[in-house]
């Protein structure tokens, strides 16, 4: 018993100052975009707690384009190199991030798919809603409703909220749309009513909270102000280049009255706003704001630290890193993409988070890492992870602990290259 000990607790170390995780296998995968895990409800066994979904798509107009999902992803990881991936669902139209919908939106298991984005002839976005309580996905499309003005609008993200009060969860999410000769971009965050009828068949009636102020990609936070905790939405603004932030003073936290909703730009003024995540990344007790910037040349990752009030106070930055470059040799390229924070053991969630990011057009994916456990040290190591040269680009980055050692596996797909990477902080498999 007292060896067994020894070496969890050697692992467990080991763990903690191991900077990268190491490369369990590859497997192909058509043209793989933006990762994410599903965490299903009652698994049979840890193996099969999560099931990898990943967006498929092509810039070739009127190809349709798909959503594909390899089940209990955790099974797989002693012969990752013999995954083939099924389709969840198709006939998507340049599919962004799939997400899981919480169970209680349906009483099932459901995906949501938003999906357009600018590329001529794929610009016609909308929010597929994918039952996956059978064996075959079932699709359907909650925003292209009859009398509706249909103006090429394309979608990222997507957050589950009861907006109105009724018992029923609604959709809040951000939408925008470009002039193909002007280039006039418009911006615009929405919410979705869940109608009373059949939520499948029904339309969702559509609201507007926001005109021009936010990006596609929206996040929850809870953040404090005058000692009351707020439930907001934070919104990177690609386009807008500002960082903003929305909250209702509702007391009873509702969002469908625009006199309660307010917003307030925290930062602006570094280029195109990317993506942001609320977490604690110093171990302060206090949540701050990790964001990437997206840009041709010298793109960046940053920390904000939110203010005791975040209505009124200074969020504070902190540069991480820069210096990324677009290699791809797109028009529009821009590196770094997504981030996340995480720990490398979900054992120990003790210390400071390292964070992984996907290079995007740079054609490569990063862990950075805390120098030191200092609270005030904020300076990261920057480690490559993974590195597939010119021309290539990395999607969405997703992990998790997969097959139930406590150690996070990580998922990186290398659109251009057809494959997804599956790495791991465990121990090395033999064989």
């Amino acid at each position: 018993m007292v060896v067994t000990w020894i070496l969890v607790l050697s692992l467990g170390l080991a763990v903690q100052g191991q900077k990268l995780p190491h490369l369990v296998g590859s497997f192909a995968a058509d043209t793989p975009g933006f990762t994410n895990l599903y965490e299903h409800r009652f698994p049979k066994n840890p193996k099969e707690k999560y099931s990898l979904i990943f967006s498929s798509f092509l810039p070739v107009p009127f190809v349709s384009d798909q959503i594909l999902a390899v089940k209990h992803i955790g099974k797989f990881l002693g012969n990752v190199g013999a995954i083939k991936p099924g389709v969840l669902a198709d006939d998507l139209t340049w599919p962004r991030e799939p997400s899981q919908i919480p169970y209680e939106v349906f009483e099932k298991e459901a995906v949501c798919s938003p999906y357009g984005f600018l590329v001529p002839g794929k610009n016609d976005g909308s929010i597929e809603i994918i039952d996956v309580s059978g064996d075959k996905g079932k699709q359907y499309d909650i925003v292209r409703q009859p009398g509706v003005s249909a103006k090429d609008w394309f979608f990222h993200t997507v957050v589950w909220k009861d907006v109105n009060g009724d018992g029923r969860i609604d959709i809040i999410t951000a939408r925008a749309r470009q002039e193909l000769f002007t280039g006039i971009t418009e911006t615009e965050v929405l919410w979705l009513e869940h109608p009373t009828g059949n939520p499948f068949t029904q339309p969702w009636k559509q609201r507007s909270i926001a005109k021009d102020v936010a990006g596609v990609f929206i996040r929850e936070a809870q953040l404090t102000s005058n000692f009351r905790t707020y439930n907001t939405i934070i919104t990177p603004g690609y386009f807008t280049q500002k960082l903003s932030i929305f909250w209702t003073e509702n007391i009873q936290e509702r969002w469908d009255s625009p006199a309660d909703v307010n917003h307030r730009t925290i930062d602006e003024g570094l280029g195109k706003y990317f993506d942001a995540q609320v977490v604690d990344m110093n171990n302060d007790g206090k949540p701050d704001v990790l964001f990437t910037i997206n840009a041709a040349e010298n793109g960046s990752i940053w920390i904000l630290e939110t203010p005791d009030d975040f209505k009124t106070g200074t969020f504070i930055r902190h540069k991480l890193a820069d210096g990324f470059d677009s290699r791809s040799g797109l028009m529009g390229g821009g590196n770094p993409g997504s981030m996340k924070a995480f720990y490398p053991n979900e054992r120990d969630t003790s210390k400071k988070p390292y964070i992984m990011m996907s290079g995007d057009d740079g054609g490569t994916a990063y862990i950075l890492t805390p120098k030191s456990e200092r609270k005030d040290d904020w300076e990261y190591e920057l480690h490559t992870m993974l590195d597939e040269g010119e021309g290539v680009i990395i999607g969405k980055l997703s992990a998790a602990d997969v097959d139930g050692d406590g150690y996070t596996e990580i998922f990186a797909s290398s659109y251009t290259n057809e494959k997804v990477h599956v790495y791991s902080y465990g121990p090395a498999r033999k064989g």
